[in-house]
């Protein structure tokens, strides 16, 4: 069955504003989601990333390197799922808790 990249995107500021109890809340709700993808045998990968990095890229030939945390919009996670298709990927995806508090989520397919 095919694979599928979920990529999460979203403020980096948005998580420092939420209480505990409202972080704590929405890392259970993570939980449960990956429990009951792992029960229907579609998760396959997933992570949180941390804070820095770098970005690359090319302008006028040259390599530019710049710190990744520069951009309030930043890659927050990932998650590699299976699913029949694009639109049953993009299906799971809407349920994916990161939509609930401000984050977006590119369906990719994987070859």
């Amino acid at each position: 069955m095919p694979e599928f990249l979920l990529l999460l995107r979203g403020d980096k500021h948005i998580w420092s504003t939420l209480s505990e109890d409202e972080q704590l809340e929405i890392l259970q709700r993570y939980r449960n989601w990956v429990d009951l993808l792992r029960s229907q045998n579609q998760y396959r990968a997933g992570a949180a990333t941390d804070d820095g990095g770098r970005f690359l890229h090319v302008v006028n030939g040259s390599l530019v390197e710049t710190q990744y945390a520069d951009t309030c919009d930043v890659v927050t996670g990932y998650f590699v799922i299976e699913a029949p298709d694009l639109d049953a990927a993009a299906g799971i995806a809407q349920h994916c808790p990161g939509l609930s508090h401000g984050e977006s989520i590119l369906v990719r397919p994987l070859t």
